[in-house]
């Protein structure tokens, strides 16, 4: 999901990553608790430096903790909690399975709102406590983070996806009505409808308002509601349409090989000619070394076409992902979030077939438009090209 998030640390067996873009939230964080220490409280230079890097630190271990809990509390229910993840709009847990039963789910939401709540509570008591012995600067630190804590976890309690409340619903929805796909599209929908108007907002900031640091904020924040309610309610669709199909069943056939050493203006050409073919699979030999994409030819400019082989831009067959043909499609469809292109394996681990995501996302528009098909019982093989050069 975050492909260049750096692992930072491992607590209780979890993994803890930052993602690249959380350094832009850290330094807003900064720069906001910064100017809260001069402005609201008065505060010089140093003290205002000291209270602006504890601040941020501390409100990166609460989102820390949010997320802890979340993975925590999965795993506590059966699940495969992967890593959590902290990003440019707070964090993410990720799991490698959905939960089984509403009451399931409605837990794993709901646990990082609750311990948002709870931090909030005790940094309130902290801060309450500090006036009191007189430790101004420390009281000033910790309840500015209880109201932050409080309002995250009041943020996150909006009922629709990707945030806790809309997994609160859609797990509510789930029970009373038994349909987990209608619970995703309630949840869903509600998403997008909430994200619409933060988005809003922040445009009217932008527009009318005059006031740009918080119009960009909201309309960013809108816009990522949005593209998650919408990419959930998209997954779970997906998921539904591919229920009864095998990944054998939507996958290549037949999958064309071309020799190793195959010019890419040949390959433009075969892949021309054979127009439904997004991959070709590479051979020296009768040994399968690699996969080309059509994005790959493509890259290589003409000039260069006729001098280049397809063994020098090929994805080695060793790092492109396998799946059995006689999984179940949705294995598929989890694994090519991740990557352009799967291969298909027989009980052997002999490659058999290719899978890309516009095979997949033509199988779900068919899926859509007509009764489910019986899955093919085989995948052939043919050879797109014997020549090495024309």
């Amino acid at each position: 999901m975050f492909p260049r998030a750096i692992r930072i640390a491992t607590i209780g067996g979890v993994a803890v990553r930052v993602d690249p873009s959380w350094i832009g939230a850290a330094l807003l964080s900064g720069w906001s608790f910064w100017s809260h220490a001069r402005i609201s409280y008065g505060h010089g230079t140093l003290t205002s430096l000291g209270f602006a890097i504890a601040g941020a630190l501390l409100l990166f271990g609460s989102v820390l903790a949010h997320e802890l809990a979340h993975a925590l509390e999965g795993r506590h229910r059966g699940m495969s909690v992967g890593a959590i993840t902290l990003f440019l709009f707070g964090g993410v847990t990720e799991t490698s399975d959905d939960a089984k039963r509403p009451a399931d789910a409605f837990s794993l939401a709901a646990i990082g709102p609750w311990t948002s709540v709870v931090l909030a509570a005790f940094l309130g008591l902290v801060s309450a406590g500090s006036e009191l012995i007189g430790l101004g600067v420390v009281a000033e630190l910790t309840g500015v983070l209880a109201w932050l804590n409080l309002g995250l976890a009041i943020f996150n309690m909006l009922p629709g996806i990707p945030l806790d409340g809309g997994r609160v619903l859609h797990a509510i929805v789930w029970r009373v009505t038994g349909d987990k796909l209608r619970a995703t599209r309630v949840a869903g929908r509600a998403g997008q409808g909430i994200g619409a108007a933060v988005l809003f907002l922040g445009v009217r900031d932008l527009l009318f308002a005059g006031n740009l640091a918080n119009g960009l904020i909201l309309s960013f924040i809108g816009w990522f509601l949005v593209q998650g309610a919408t990419a959930e309610l998209a997954a779970a669709e997906a998921t539904t349409a591919l229920a009864d199909r095998t990944v054998g069943s939507v996958s290549a056939a037949p999958v064309y090989a071309v020799p190793a050493a195959t010019s890419v203006a040949r390959l433009a050409d075969e892949l021309q000619r054979l127009h439904e073919a997004d991959a070709l699979l590479v051979d020296e030999g009768t040994t399968t070394v690699g996969v080309v994409m059509v994005d790959d030819v493509l890259s290589v400019p003409l000039d260069a076409r006729p001098t280049t082989s397809a063994a020098s831009i090929m994805l080695p067959i060793a790092a492109v992902p396998t799946v059995r043909g006689d999984e179940p499609a949705t294995a598929a469809l989890a694994g090519l979030r991740e990557d352009s292109v799967l291969a298909v394996v027989d009980g052997t681990g002999e490659v058999v077939g290719l899978l890309t995501a516009r095979q997949l996302t033509s199988a779900l528009e068919r899926a859509r438009v007509f009764a489910p098909l019986r899955p093919r019982r085989g995948i052939t093989r043919s050879r797109a090209a014997e020549a090495t050069e024309p």
